[in-house]
Parts: structure tokens; C-alpha cells; sequence
């Protein structure tokens, strides 16, 4: 007699399960996780207001427009749809890690870095563009990174 089981049905999407905490994420790959996830969420109006407080209006639209091809590009090249977690979630899975360190890598000019990262999200005919557009992105979000770095530092001093 033979048995069938039925298929494994994962309980997290694929590159969904939590593979750390976002307080342990470099100021630059935090910020660029929260302005992802608003972005993926649809909160346009705060993602504007983040880079409108750093950057002004005409370099917010631009960021927001690097952002955002960025993150078309992926949505219509990508392997899969890619798992994002709420924004206020305090951890991160698979597929924003990857995401995050490969705009982290492009925008700082480690190329080999980010083709190989890009590779896990795009089929093998995409990854130099892709890492273009998240240096782009990378770049629009240094500024926003510098201040959260700089507002963590503070946070975190300790006092006696």
C-alpha cells in the first residue's frame, strides 16, 4: 500500500522567517529596511516626509524615485514576490536582509558584493542593473542613515 502525505506547506513565506532583529542592523541597513517596508506598505506620505526632513523637496522626489524603480524593478524581475515584514516589526527575514545589504554594498561600491546579493533576488540576466538602481536608492539614503546613526549614538551614549 502506498501512503501520500500531503505537501509541506511552510508556515512563513519563502524568505519570510525572521533571521534577526533590527536593532542589531547597521544604521545605514536599518534606515534603508524602514524606508523599504514603508514603501512595500504603501505609506508613500511618511516615506516622503523621511527624505523631505533630510533632503528638501527636489532630492526627496528624486529619492523617492530611485526608491521606487528600485523596488519595480524587483517586483517585476524578481525570482518571487519578496516577503517583507510589517513596518514596525522589530525583526527582519531573509529577503530584507539580502535586500538591505545589497543596496548597503551597491551604494558603497562594492560591486561583487552586491551582484552576488543581487543574484539571490533576480535571475541571472539582471543583476547589473539592479545593482545600479540600489546604488541609486543607496545613495538617496545615506543622508537619512547619517541622521539615525547619529540620534542612535545619542540614544545609546551612556551617562553617568
Amino acid at each position: 500500500m502506498i501512503h501520500t502525505r500531503p505537501p509541506l506547506r511552510p508556515s512563513v513565506p519563502p524568505g519570510g522567517a525572521p533571521v534577526g532583529h533590527v536593532a542589531d542592523l547597521p544604521a545605514f541597513e536599518a534606515t534603508a529596511l524602514a524606508l523599504v517596508r514603508l514603501w512595500q506598505a504603501g505609506h508613500v506620505q511618511q516615506l516622503g516626509a523621511m527624505f523631505h526632513s533630510k533632503l528638501g523637496p527636489c532630492d526627496r522626489d528624486d529619492a523617492i524615485a530611485a526608491l521606487d524603480d528600485l523596488m519595480r524593478f524587483i517586483g517585476a524581475n524578481g525570482r518571487r514576490p519578496l516577503a517583507f515584514h510589517h513596518p514596525d516589526c522589530t525583526c527582519f527575514g531573509g529577503d530584507e536582509s539580502a535586500l538591505t545589504r545589497l543596496i548597503a554594498a551597491a551604494a558603497s561600491g562594492h560591486d561583487e558584493e552586491a551582484a552576488l546579493l543581487a543574484l539571490h533576488l533576480v535571475p541571472a540576466q539582471h543583476p547589473d542593473r539592479l545593482v545600479h538602481q540600489a546604488a541609486w536608492a543607496g545613495a538617496a539614503i545615506f543622508p537619512l542613515a547619517e541622521l539615525a546613526a547619529a540620534a542612535t549614538q545619542a540614544l545609546t551614549a551612556t551617562r553617568h
